[in-house]
């Protein structure tokens, strides 16, 4: 028996399912004509065969991929020949055969695909039992290679994916996935949104580092997009982050949160007024502080409503002095005595009989404390002092109780500069939580230090030179009353040490 003739054809429809759902949208079936024919080319009579049909992956040998049963079995799918001839629709699942899928026909995973046919003996091609049929002979050759229509099977998907699956300009599309946009070259309008009329509506400038509502400066025009920003339209505010903001229609504000709190961004009222407060000492004005030999005693000035100085004398004086530079108009400087210890600070105290007078208690509000200050001589084993600028309730003799930036030669050491550097510390009782900050403190140079509290007393945020930042989220004093503590403590040698203060600002919102 032999199989001398085959047409080999395949169709697809036109029909085209609905964009929005990923269906099938042509006929998984490859129609596959044959002539039947005896080893003399006489042909075979008329009746059913039993067929067996597989796509392989190679020539000879390969990967069986595919295969179909036609045979008779639970059902009769025996292939009708008539005067030589058949025609069969192999993939056709109502005849047992296995679905066909565009996959199989994705060139990028079979790059060539064979159909080969096999029949059973000649006594057992066309009998009617489940069992009768043998398969001994094997199957017939060569196999005929696939031509490309079968391979549009693919068509109906892109790289495998279903083309519902896949954006279309014409239509709505969603996007569930991460999305990345990246340009191969910076551009000041490297991404945009625009309106209908080709008008900007988003911009992203990434030769600037910009994003901008609307054109912005690229193309400015009369009717500019606008930001409205995300509305709350109940009262309280969300849990926030710095550098946030939003619109709160309950009680049509802007709401913006810095330094650990909300707080109205604009347009605050004379009711908000009596909950925050801001002061600042730029050293400007001259006043009369008496010095000499006063033992152990304190004394203090008093430089305005809020700031105070004061010096603490033992055995040798601690001098003061008010000095004048470019750029800094104004300089506390405290130069420490010759003796191993003395302090010159300035503080919120009255008088001195209220070193620990009430000022501000953590907890209550979010809270900003702020300082310029340069160092003229490094610190040193053999000449030790401990500069502190934040908050204590015991004045000048460490941190208890409060938090500050501190700097000493004593703590947090560059191990590659040998400097110390500037450390932010919250002291409860004899309990110090610290973290670093990651500068070194260099002699003659002029650093802007700043921490941050935030309303519930929890984090303090400490800030050097506006970049480097650490973080105490434990140990936080809220139970005692703090005064501003800022200034210089010294504790080993007889050389005198120079700290100038360019300016304090401390600024606070109790929210009530």
């Amino acid at each position: 028996m032999a199989l001398f003739a085959m047409a080999f054809i395949v169709f697809i429809t036109t029909t085209l399912a609905p964009t929005t759902q990923a269906a099938q949208t042509i006929p998984y079936k490859v129609n596959f004509q044959g002539r039947l024919t005896d080893a003399t080319g006489n042909v075979k009579p008329n009746g059913l065969y039993n067929i067996k049909f597989r796509l392989m992956s190679a020539a000879s040998g390969g990967t069986n991929l595919w295969q179909a049963d036609r045979v008779y079995g639970v059902s009769d799918h025996r292939i009708q020949v008539t005067n030589g001839l058949f025609n069969v629709q192999l993939g056709d699942t109502t005849l047992g055969d296995p679905a066909l899928s565009p996959a199989l026909f994705n060139t990028l995973t079979n790059a060539a695909i064979f159909l080969e046919v096999e029949l059973p003996t000649p006594g057992t091609a066309t009998c009617a039992s489940s069992s009768c049929a043998t398969f001994s002979e094997g199957a017939m050759t060569p196999r005929s290679p696939l031509g490309a229509a079968a391979y549009a099977f693919n068509a109906d998907t892109v790289d495998g994916i279903d083309g519902a699956s896949l954006a279309q300009l014409s239509a709505n599309n969603t996007f569930t996935g991460t999305m990345l946009h990246r340009n191969a070259s910076n551009s000041t309008t490297a991404f945009q949104i625009q309106n209908a009329a080709g008008d900007p509506l988003l911009v992203a400038d990434t030769s600037n580092y910009a994003l901008k509502v609307g054109g912005g400066d690229v193309s400015p025009s009369g009717t500019p997009a606008l930001l409205v920003l995300d509305h709350k339209n109940s009262a309280g505010d969300p849990t926030g982050t710095n550098g946030a903001m939003y619109y709160n229609t309950t009680v049509n504000k802007f709401r913006c949160y810095e330094g650990g709190s909300w707080g109205d961004c604009i347009g605050r009222t004379e009711a908000s007024a009596k909950t925050t407060f801001s002061a600042t000492q730029d050293f400007m004005a001259v006043f009369s502080l008496s010095t000499g030999g006063f033992g152990s005693t304190i004394v203090n000035a008093k430089l305005d409503n809020t700031f105070t100085a004061v010096i603490r004398y033992v055995g040798a004086n601690i001098a003061y002095v008010m000095v004048q530079e470019d750029d800094h108009p104004g300089i506390w400087r405290t130069t420490t005595g010759t003796t191993a210890n003395g302090y010159g600070f300035i503080s919120s105290a009255a008088s001195a009989a209220a070193v620990a007078s009430p000022f501000y208690r953590f907890g209550e509000g979010a809270f900003t404390f702020a300082s310029g200050i340069r160092i003229t001589t490094p610190s040193a084993p053999a000449q030790r002092f401990t500069v502190l600028q934040g908050l204590s309730n015991t004045l000048g003799a460490g941190v208890a109780d409060g938090c500050t930036i501190r700097y000493s030669d004593a703590i947090n050491v560059d191990g590659v500069s040998g400097l110390a550097q500037w450390q932010g510390v919250c002291g409860n009782g004899a309990t110090e939580t610290t973290c670093d900050l990651n500068v070194d403190v260099v002699a003659g140079t002029w650093y802007n230090l700043k921490f941050t509290v935030n309303a519930a007393g929890t984090s303090v945020t400490f800030v050097v030179n506006d970049t480097n930042t650490c973080n105490v989220t434990a140990t936080i004093p809220t139970a005692a009353n703090k005064p501003i503590n800022s200034g210089i403590v010294k504790s080993v040698g007889t050389t005198a040490r120079t700290m100038d203060i360019d300016y304090i600002n401390i600024a606070y919102d109790v929210g009530r």
